[in-house]
């Protein structure tokens, strides 16, 4: 009898195992325009053509925010994700100085870590070419930031993802370029999914 229950007992725990392994791991894409314009989609398929576990990848995104409404976004985020790729700040850089960027930024990931979440953390592009952005100064000071939180928090901060091999220094590669010097066309959508693949999952 009591060969039984405990075989019964290894069984069920078999199947529970089973039943976890074969639950995706939810990943949540946290952002702005960039965002929207596609790589988390890029990021799924890659995920599905090159994992045996399983992926679900979920854009948290709107065109336009700032990283007080992506704060706001991020609390819809269910508790059941696993990961959160990070990439903010431009609009803010636009118009604030890099201080009450990094302020806003530090609440934000405040936040998530208080909630948990593996972070990815996705690095500003450093380039000038966007239409009317004053950023690079700010963009530096922000990537600074990064990298510091990655190193004081390296159980929460899975990876600072290096986006250096998109530009040139100053611009956004032609090849990954929309048009407008910091939205990613198709190509820039892959290059910034494998690019945060590679280093952070």
């Amino acid at each position: 009898m009591k060969a039984r229950w405990l075989l019964g007992i290894i069984m069920l725990c078999s199947v529970l195992s089973a039943a976890t392994c074969d639950d995706p791991i939810e990943i949540a894409c946290l952002g702005n325009s960039i965002t929207e314009s596609g790589y988390p989609a890029e990021l799924q398929a890659i995920l599905d053509s090159e994992e045996t576990q399983a992926y679900d990848v979920t854009p948290y995104s709107e065109w336009g925010a700032g990283i007080l409404r992506i704060q706001e976004i991020a609390q819809t985020i269910p508790d059941t994700v696993e990961y959160v790729v990070v990439l903010a700040g431009y609009n803010d850089c636009m118009w604030n100085p890099p201080s009450m960027v990094i302020a806003r930024y530090e609440s934000l990931f405040n936040y998530l870590r208080g909630r948990g979440f593996v972070i990815i953390l996705v690095e500003h592009y450093d380039w000038a070419g966007y239409v009317d952005y004053p950023g690079p100064e700010c963009s530096a000071a922000v990537n600074d930031w990064l990298y510091n939180q990655m190193h004081l928090y390296p159980s929460a901060v899975r990876a600072v993802v290096d986006l250096s091999s998109m530009g040139d220094g100053v611009n956004l590669l032609p090849a990954y370029d929309s048009g407008d010097g910091l939205h990613p066309n198709d190509d820039g959508d892959y290059k910034l999914a494998r690019e945060i693949k590679d280093q952070g999952i």
